[in-house]
């Protein structure tokens, strides 16, 4: 469970900052619902809420460092593929539309795994600090990814329907990555793959 607290650090402890870069490059209703979701992402105006900040609680709860990038030279560069696509779609004005299906598609495949992580980590005897954040994730993200996917996304086509390609490209590349740095990870875990 350590492992994997460490290998999500890449990507948890700098939750919707990359976002964040999209915002002043949509307009109308996917702007504000982009602002609406990145406003709960960044603790609804309250600190201690910062999504990365309970992420870093978590870490620290688990017994780990909470600074980002600590654990950057020991995940493998399919992890580091994962964080690096969603970067650059949001890095890039053109790829907002990927940005934001890539945004979408995260946030539909969240709630569940979130629970099941949670069970896991009062399975093995880590403290309560160590699963709020993922308790936090199935409420939070079953309401995201309904913004997400119809006010963010279905917004950004109704305006720009040369959009629709790119979100789904976004949406794509995140299943695609996630798949195999799943995959990766759980046969590390089983012994039948090394980390790369």
């Amino acid at each position: 469970m350590l492992q994997f607290l460490r290998t999500r650090s890449i990507y948890h402890l700098k939750e919707s900052d990359p976002q964040a870069f999209v915002l002043p490059r949509l307009e109308g209703a996917a702007k504000v619902a982009l602002a609406e979701l990145l406003y709960d992402e960044f603790g609804g105006g309250r600190p201690s809420q910062l999504h990365a900040a309970l992420y870093g609680d978590a870490l620290q709860a688990a017994g780990l460092d909470r600074e980002y990038g600590t654990y950057l030279d020991e995940v493998s560069a399919l992890t580091l593929a994962v964080s690096n696509a969603m970067s650059l779609f949001c890095l890039h004005r053109r790829l907002r539309g990927a940005a934001m299906g890539h945004l979408a598609m995260f946030e539909i495949t969240s709630s569940v795994p979130c629970r099941r992580i949670a069970a896991g980590i009062e399975r093995v005897g880590l403290p309560p600090a160590a699963s709020a954040y993922f308790h936090e994730h199935v409420e939070a993200d079953a309401v995201h990814e309904q913004v997400a996917a119809r006010d963010i996304c279905g917004s950004l086509v109704a305006a720009e329907p040369g959009q629709r390609t790119e979100v789904l490209l976004g949406a794509a590349t995140c299943l695609v990555l996630d798949d195999l740095a799943a995959r990766e990870q759980l046969g590390t875990w089983l012994g039948t793959e090394t980390a790369a």
